[in-house]
């Protein structure tokens, strides 16, 4: 996942201008005023510190992660392709 920071006034109309994102690609535009910033920041560090400690892959190896995708792979690929 790539993010993107933008520090940007909005025109008169609420309108902004963005450039030099990836081509052809669904993005989620997360729009917070300049004063929430920090609070943000904090937040989003909360959350990143609590999906590392609570994600299913968290304390797995880099083994043990594979073998836990390749048993998902195999099992889509049952469900899916297998008849």
């Amino acid at each position: 996942m790539q993010t993107y920071h933008f520090k940007k006034a909005a025109d008169r109309d609420g309108s902004v201008t963005i450039s030099g994102l990836p081509p052809s690609e669904e993005l989620t535009i997360l729009v917070l005023p300049s004063s929430g910033q920090y609070e943000w920041q904090e937040k989003m560090k909360q959350w990143m510190n609590d999906l590392r400690e609570h994600h299913p892959f968290a304390g797995m190896g880099k083994d043990e992660i594979l073998r836990h995708l390749r048993q998902t792979r195999e099992e889509v690929w049952e469900k899916e392709y297998a008849h």
